[in-house]
């Protein structure tokens, strides 16, 4: 990143690129946000964790990003979708 993006970043004028999550998160040793209590929270630092927007996460457990979306926001899976999640949590 250029200084200009790293003071706007600093300033809150803009927000880091989630491709750039992982080099963020390597680089301090730490996930700076609060800790994930609710598995849509858990979805959220997962895909910071792996700089993935929602069409990729949605992707990897086969879903559309609709449905990830609603999971983030607080909606309770089905059932049919409980191993895929576990499995992805469990990486």
């Amino acid at each position: 990143m250029c200084e200009a993006t790293v003071k706007n970043l600093e300033k809150g004028y803009r927000e880091i690129p989630m491709r750039s999550y992982p080099a963020v998160l390597a680089f301090l040793g730490y996930d700076p946000h609060a800790p994930p209590v609710t598995l849509g929270e858990r979805l959220q630092a997962i895909r910071r964790s792996k700089g993935w927007k929602v069409r990729k996460a949605a992707k990897s457990i086969g879903v559309d990003e609709d449905t990830w979306r609603l999971w983030e926001s607080g909606r309770t899976p089905h059932r049919m979708h409980h191993g895929r999640i576990q499995a992805l949590l469990r990486q």
